[in-house]
């Protein structure tokens, strides 16, 4: 039988989603929640505790666990994006999106260190994608601060949220938290030959994307952007001492 499941608000199917890639409104996370993230172990410790026995580096492991306290962050120049859906980000009205778009300009306009482009490092850049999608982001070395007005104007009524839930945007994956931090570093054919597959199994949270475009990670060494999506506190300190973890694999080959 064909599947004729569909939201009641948006008339949106499951295969419709399937096809798109896309929520047509919030409502659809309650309908359809086996395509919000999934929680997943972040981290395998018995292959970390393997891994740092092997070493037989007490430093490495003393930095870890700096790390994973707040007191110590890897060197680099980190990125986090936020994302967020207006709650009527199911109209269809072209009219209607660029009111919704302009309002939030404005009031985005207002808050002391966002800009709309060519942002310095540590200032928020702010701009639309698909109409309605909000994307704010930064680059920044050391501790990510959000400031307080960011903040409040992120968790305000205006963003699609479903209880129990999360924020609902319009791509799933992106759903919950609406967060995302990432690093660049340029990993060696050595790493990605000898390394890469145990480092997968230590921090199974963490995704990788080749920056080339090839959409596969090149043997003889890659330039790979490493993400988390839908981090919290515990995660956030997770990525950095993964990270940490990662230079002192490789070596002197990071960007």
């Amino acid at each position: 039988m064909p599947d004729v499941l569909f939201c009641p608000n948006c008339g949106k199917t499951k295969a419709g989603i399937v096809t798109s890639g896309r929520f047509g409104c919030a409502n659809c996370a309650l309908v359809f929640p086996e395509f919000l993230p999934r929680s997943q172990i972040p981290i395998n410790q018995l292959e970390l505790e393997k891994f740092l026995n092997q070493t037989g580096s007490p430093e490495i492991r003393r930095n870890m666990k700096e790390i994973m306290d707040g007191n110590l962050i890897p060197d680099g120049i980190f990125r986090i994006r936020l994302a967020r859906n207006t709650a009527t980000f199911f109209e269809n009205d072209a009219i209607v999106k660029e009111e919704i778009r302009k309002n939030l300009m404005n009031t985005l306009a207002t808050i002391p260190g966002v800009v709309f482009e060519n942002p310095a490092l540590g200032e928020w850049r702010a701009y639309f994608f698909d109409e309605d999608h909000l994307r704010m982001e930064k680059f920044f070395q050391g501790s990510c601060i959000i400031n307080t007005k960011v903040q409040d104007f992120l968790d305000s009524g205006i963003f699609s949220y479903v209880p129990k839930k999360g924020y609902i945007l319009s791509c799933p994956t992106n759903s919950i938290r609406g967060n995302k931090i990432s690093v660049v570093r340029k990993l060696s054919g050595n790493f990605l030959a000898n390394h890469f597959l145990k480092f997968q199994k230590i921090f199974p949270f963490l995704e990788f994307k080749d920056e080339s475009g090839r959409g596969f990670l090149d043997k003889n060494g890659s330039t790979v952007n490493i993400f988390a999506k839908n981090f919290n506190n515990y995660r956030k300190n997770l990525f950095y001492s993964a990270i940490y973890l990662l230079q002192e694999m490789e070596g002197e080959n990071n960007l």
